[in-house]
């Protein structure tokens, strides 16, 4: 019988695709904006993909431009350097 992931709940999957860009975002050595569409190509999933981008819009952690990119704010790349 194949591995294959287990389903997740609609929250669960937003979740992990919140995480998923946030750690693209706040990788140490490339610290840069993304194209939407890079993010879409990377993940997969593009409505999940546009879905947290606003959501992460909206909780603050990432800036958006009028052409298509994202990258993290201050309070965010703050946040993440903070050793908890």
């Amino acid at each position: 019988m194949p591995d294959s992931e287990p389903t997740l709940m609609p929250a669960e999957s937003q979740t992990r695709t919140e995480s998923a860009i946030m750690s693209l975002l706040l990788i140490q050595d490339d610290q840069r904006p993304w194209s939407t569409d890079e993010l879409v190509r990377t993940i997969g999933r593009e409505m999940e993909v546009l879905d947290a981008i606003a959501n992460l819009h909206g909780f603050g952690l990432l800036h958006r431009t009028t052409d298509g990119f994202v990258f993290a704010t201050r309070a965010a790349t703050h946040l993440d350097g903070l050793d908890m």
